[in-house]
């Protein structure tokens, strides 16, 4: 059967669809989709997969899956954002899914998002990655047209790491 194009659509996308959890199931769709370019096609069967799956474990990997598909594949950054928002929502602090959001999002120029994004990793965030971010957040308050509302924020990164170069370039920009 999987030597006819359509008919190994259907009976991956099944296959899929009734084993969302299952590592080879994500592996032989994505091959079947390199080698037939139907990248639509495994998106659509990993997106009903992922709309059905309950278990936090199998929402992450195929919400990692299919984040990556879109991202990669079928370059349609809003589905793969809304992929990774899944993993996020029962995974809020699963790394790859936060940083593709961070990418993702200044992609599609959701700022909004990208603002709860950083401040929320900075109320989590180990000491060494928190001045990082704390600029991250002070260039998005700027970009806002707020300088006086950066402050703040660029005054916490700069007492967290007293020589962050990025801080001190926004700080002068002032």
């Amino acid at each position: 059967r999987l030597d006819n194009a359509d008919l190994a659509g259907e009976t991956l996308t099944t296959l899929l669809e009734g084993h969302p959890g299952d590592a080879r199931a994500r592996q032989a769709m994505f091959a079947f989709a390199a080698r037939t370019r139907r990248w639509e096609d495994a998106a659509g069967a990993g997106e009903a997969a992922l709309s059905r799956a309950q278990d936090p474990e199998v929402v992450t990997e195929l919400g990692l899956w299919l984040g990556r598909l879109h991202r990669d594949q079928t370059g349609d950054a809003r589905r793969s954002v809304a992929a990774f928002e899944r993993v996020i929502a029962v995974d809020g602090t699963q790394a790859e899914a936060l940083e593709a959001l961070n990418t993702l999002y200044r992609q599609v120029e959701d700022w909004d998002a990208l603002h709860r994004l950083v401040s929320a990793r900075i109320a989590t965030a180990p000491d060494e990655e928190r001045p990082r971010l704390l600029v991250d957040l002070a260039e998005l308050v700027l970009r806002e047209g707020s300088a006086k509302a950066a402050l703040p924020t660029l005054r916490d990164a700069l007492w967290a790491d007293g020589s962050n170069a990025r801080a001190l370039v926004l700080l002068e920009g002032m």
